[in-house]
């Protein structure tokens, strides 16, 4: 399907045909999008499912270690995810809740510990940054550009830095333990 768009494209022929092959591939290519589209969705919810369990373990193991500063970090993360999730990029976006998300980001990330080795030090500061740099995006987004789609792809660009941030956080290394344990 992809091939016979491109060719249809590329070799002009909608020229010469009046665009009547156009409708007759969109005819084709629509129920594939819808079919792509809902199987793509189970699988981000499952892949969803899956990791808020895995930093749920991860979160308990912390707790009971009493590490708060590693809990802060996955919780963050966590209403970062959940914030991304609420922006809509057709325009239905509850922009009182990814206001108060974001406030509630704000605060966590203030309270976020830079670690103990310099690595996660460094790590973290950039880390930071990246969720200064989405806070300001989303902020942008939901007063501003909501309406400008290139402005809902470059949400997501700050937002992807962000996570890639987050994943060379050491998070073993955000509290410190008492090793006479």
């Amino acid at each position: 399907m992809a091939d016979q768009l491109q060719n249809y494209y590329t070799d002009r022929t909608f020229e010469k045909d009046n665009f009547v092959g156009s409708d007759n591939l969109a005819s084709q290519y629509v129920p594939l999008a819808d079919q792509f589209n809902a199987a793509y969705n189970a699988y981000d919810l499952a892949l969803e499912n899956r990791n808020n369990e895995l930093y749920s373990e991860r979160m308990k193991e912390f707790a009971d270690e009493n590490r708060v500063n590693a809990v802060n970090f996955i919780e963050l993360n966590i209403l970062l995810s959940q914030t991304i999730d609420i922006i809509d990029p057709d325009g239905n976006t509850d922009t009182q809740k990814v206001e108060t998300n974001l406030q509630e980001i704000t605060k966590r990330l203030n309270d976020l510990q830079p670690g103990t080795k310099p690595e996660t030090q460094a790590a973290v500061k950039q880390y930071q940054d990246a969720v200064k740099e989405f806070i300001a995006e989303a902020r942008n987004y939901i007063i501003i550009n909501s309406s400008y789609g290139e402005a809902y792809t470059q949400l997501y660009v700050k937002y992807n830095r962000m996570i890639g941030r987050a994943n060379e956080v050491d998070m073993n290394d955000l509290d410190a333990v008492d090793s006479k344990k």
